[in-house]
């Protein structure tokens, strides 16, 4: 690139997460993200990368696959706040603008974001998605005291049966795949194995599994970071194996691990009733990310239709974390 956004702390829309950084992009879509630009006197103040894909038949412009924020980031410098407000306003709005024509867009903001105006403007829909954070700095006793007691049980009882190891790619993703055989397809798979590899080898995440005596694996999480948060990304547990607590032990560990770097951790988004519940019980703050997406009317019809055949088609019990 030949002009350099700065990305200084304190600029206006926030850091890059560990989700833009272009080795994560690369990885996620195998090399096939793009993105658009806004320069100024040689200068870069504005930057969105972006991944293209296919739908139904439908051109689908946003996340790309395992990404779970992606949002503009602006540097401009302004002397008051009503200049930063009007230049980040604009600059976002240029950004939206020259992104590639599509049927369906949707991008997610990060809790730091926190503005959705040029979105709205541009005609994006703007809905909440809530996650819980433990703020950096926390002290780790707090953190503790703060959970409900029958999870603070679990994890002590999984610990006396249960170690943690870092794992490698290869053993997470064998894991991964028999753990959730038939619900994930080999493109989701190839993907998470992409991802797990260039986090390990630019040296923003970590590997862990939760292992007994005989050295099999009850359950495996993968965290991420970046230089303010730590993300609970993806994690897998053997049904079949695993002992109660076996999960919630590593979300601990991943907390600790995220306290001792003075990082934030993320729990990475409510999903469902079940996940809401889970998530709870460790005592987090509420947060929110702001989702913006735009799609024509025939996505939508399609995709309600898609959606109604497979509550139809899918069955059987919820999610199990514990």
């Amino acid at each position: 690139m030949s002009a350099k956004l700065s990305l200084k702390e304190g600029e206006v829309c926030g850091h890059r997460t560990v989700f833009q950084e272009p080795w994560w992009l690369d990885a996620a879509t195998n090399g096939g993200w793009s993105e658009v630009r806004v320069e100024r006197d040689g200068r870069l103040e504005g930057w969105l990368p972006f991944a293209v894909s296919r739908d139904m038949g439908f051109v689908r412009c946003g996340l790309p696959p395992l990404t779970r924020l992606l949002h503009p980031i602006v540097d401009v410098k302004a002397s008051k706040s009503e200049s930063l407000a009007r230049a980040r306003f604009k600059i976002e709005s240029q950004l939206i603008a020259n992104l590639p024509r599509a049927s369906a867009y949707m991008f997610v903001l990060s809790p730091d974001h926190g503005n959705a105006l040029a979105w709205q403007t541009a005609g994006f829909e703007a809905r909440v998605e809530h996650t819980y954070v433990i703020d950096a700095q926390t002290p780790k006793d707090d953190v503790w005291r703060q959970m409900n007691a029958k999870t603070r049980n679990l994890i002590r009882r999984a610990e006396d049966a249960l170690t943690i190891r870092d794992l490698g790619t290869d053993e997470f993703v064998a894991q991964y795949r028999a753990n959730l055989d038939g619900l994930i397809d080999e493109d989701h798979i190839a993907c998470a194995r992409r991802i797990v590899e260039a986090v390990q080898a630019n040296g923003h995440g970590r590997v862990v599994g939760a292992v007994d005596g005989e050295g099999r694996i009850h359950a495996a999480s993968v965290f991420v970071w970046d230089r303010t948060d730590c993300y609970y990304f993806l994690s897998t547990r053997d049904a079949a194996l695993a002992v109660p607590g076996a999960v919630a032990m590593l979300l601990w560990h991943g907390m600790t691990d995220a306290i001792a770097r003075g990082l934030r951790f993320d729990f990475d988004g409510v999903s469902s009733a079940s996940r809401l519940k889970f998530l709870q019980s460790f005592g987090g703050r509420l947060a929110s990310r702001i989702i913006v997406s735009r799609a024509s009317t025939a996505y939508d019809a399609r995709l309600l239709l898609r959606r109604a055949r497979l509550r139809m088609r899918v069955g059987g019990p919820g999610e199990r974390f514990y």
